[in-house]
């Protein structure tokens, strides 16, 4: 059936900001091969028409930057078709990119991505253009608050990619999420391979914000000759030329953050003209001069823009915190994106668990006694839960501290149910903490055990509960443990008395993974009513879900059943 427009263009506008593709472009490719319908025809699926064998090859997400997967049922839901389209269009993007050096029009992108479909006529793709492009611009004003983050295509022989960065305004705050998750790691690395203050290490990666729009952009959009600049810190000519035989000899994948730190690392270590950056930047007594030494004596800009270089710098240092102790950190992976999953301390003994992002990642437990040196109990794909021998080791209490408080966003999650809140309003109060934690105010990436924030439904829930009534529901990371304790301390509702801010959950059975979330503001019709629960492939909290595709997903699909709760 065809799918709401409106919605769909507001999807595509989400899905492109975020993954860093043209949402024009988007839009175009579902009118293109289905006319955004959500049907199956000839075993291709939804509205970007993919068949299972090509979704199931790339159901991993393997985009480790963006903490991106898939489930094989996940082809059904069209929401979650237009952030795969998305991934889609960008790893063509780059694999274009690679081969020409240039960003590609519109149709070529296509038939790079498609090319199943690579005989399309261009005409074809032009009037999909033409007919989705006013739905855009009202997407954008709803989904980006009134930002343009992506570049109007009118053309199908245009390049089909992001916009140039506009040094005359501001990037938008979504535009920022991806710099504020990983400029963090990016300072920390600075600092303790080369002995920078934070502030120092905040001038760099604000030099790197400015160059490559917050880690959004790696190919320059509008080049002065050549094929540009690429890369973080958008290397020219030579510098180019040096950083793609780099990744080519080392197998990286020259959009990947390892990829851009290893090189940045190289240049700043091994190449005088610029490992004189580091010395000079050293000297900074303050921000704004560390911003302007490593211009000068690393970027070398024809054009300064020292506004938007100060931003971006200022963006890093402000929410700046060490993720890790210097000598931690050099434990893990060096050239890996990581980030702290949980950490706890008896006496005079302190552990930390740690994700590495990178193509070998996993999990590694740190341990260290006093100012002793550290050592590496366990390291693993997945760390918990502990095994018994390593529980053992470490006591009781911490290996429960580890495994069952996480703290996140300076809130702590208890490990066991407090007791329950009053009665009074709580469908109320978790309504408009559900409505407050939406658009990326619950982030549920770094929750441990989680596969980042992948399997937190249950955990986000609880958080929101804790934070709407001062207790947790209860049933730790479990839809099936949290569906007991609904039932033995909280009241079921029947589906005819279904109203805003129940608990609604289909627990996990007999293999097929079920999920949890809480009823939004009721609509004419019922299934139309907006769901809030954790989103998997992104890590946050949101409104993915309707009563109708729940029901839809959950009770048809996967044939599991749907209850309803009041939390008293």
């Amino acid at each position: 059936m065809a799918i709401d427009r409106a919605l769909f263009a507001a999807e595509c506008v989400d899905s492109a900001d975020y993954v860093g593709v043209n949402s024009h472009y988007l839009m175009a490719v579902a009118q293109l091969r289905t006319k955004i319908s959500d049907v199956a025809i000839g075993g291709k699926i939804g509205p970007y028409a993919i068949t299972q064998a090509i979704w199931d090859a790339d159901a991993d997400g393997s985009d480790l930057n963006l903490q991106i997967e898939f489930r094989p049922e996940d082809i059904n839901l069209w929401r979650q078709q237009c952030l795969f389209a998305s991934l889609s269009a960008c790893r063509a993007l780059n694999a274009l990119l690679a081969r020409s050096g240039t960003l590609p029009s519109a149709i070529t992108l296509y038939r790079e991505q498609f090319p199943d479909d690579a005989l399309r006529q261009q005409g074809e793709l032009q009037a999909a253009l033409d007919a989705t492009a006013a739905l855009v611009g009202p997407a954008e004003q709803q989904v980006l608050e009134g930002w343009t983050d992506s570049a109007e295509l009118l053309d199908v022989n245009l390049p089909a990619g992001m916009p140039a960065p506009d040094p005359r305004r501001a990037t938008s705050p979504r535009g920022e999420e991806l710099f504020v998750r990983k400029s963090p790691w990016v300072m920390a690395k600075l600092m303790d391979d080369f002995n920078l203050t934070d502030f120092q290490a905040a001038g760099i990666v604000g030099n790197i914000g400015h160059e490559c729009a917050g880690f959004r952009i790696m190919q320059e959009v509008k080049p002065r000759g050549g094929r540009g600049g690429y890369g973080w810190c958008q290397w020219t000519g030579d510098r180019r030329q040096r950083f793609e035989r780099e990744c080519a000899a080392n197998g990286l994948d020259s959009t990947s953050d390892r990829a851009n730190y290893h090189f940045l690392k190289l240049e700043l270590s091994s190449r005088p003209r610029y490992a004189d950056s580091i010395s000079a930047v050293r000297e900074a007594k303050n921000l704004p001069e560390a911003v302007r030494i490593f211009e000068k004596s690393f970027e070398k800009a024809g054009v300064k823009h020292y506004d938007r270089r100060d931003r971006w710098a200022t963006i890093a240092l402000a929410p700046f915190k060490r993720l890790l102790p210097t000598e931690i950190s050099r434990m893990i992976d060096p050239d890996a994106h990581y980030g702290v999953v949980a950490k706890a301390k008896a006496g005079n003994i302190r552990f930390w668990v740690v994700e590495e992002f990178s193509e070998s990642g996993g999990q590694v437990l740190i341990r260290r006694i006093d100012q002793g040196p550290a050592e590496v109990l366990l390291r693993d794909t997945v760390v918990f839960p502990l095994p018994s021998v390593i529980v053992s080791a470490i006591t009781e209490p911490v290996a429960v501290a580890l495994q069952r408080d996480v703290e996140i966003g300076g809130l702590t999650l208890p490990a066991r149910p407090a007791s329950p809140g009053p009665l009074t309003d709580t469908r109320a109060r978790l309504l408009a903490e559900a409505k407050a934690c939406d658009n990326g105010n619950l982030v549920t990436r770094h929750v441990r055990g989680t596969r980042g924030g992948r399997l937190a439904c249950a955990w986000a829930v609880n958080e929101v509960a804790q934070r709407a009534l001062g207790s947790a529901i209860g049933g730790d990371l479990s839809t099936a443990e949290m569906l007991k304790v609904l039932i033995k301390q909280h009241r079921e509702v029947l589906r005819e008395n279904i109203a805003a801010g129940l608990v609604i959950i289909s627990p996990t059975d007999h293999g097929r993974t079920g999920h949890v979330g809480i009823v939004g503001d009721l609509t004419t019709p019922t299934s139309n009513t907006v769901i809030y629960s954790n989103r998997s492939s992104r890590g946050q909290w949101g409104h993915h879900y309707t009563i109708g595709s729940w029901d839809a997903y959950y009770r048809h699909n996967l044939r599991l059943n749907v209850r309803l709760f009041r939390v008293t």
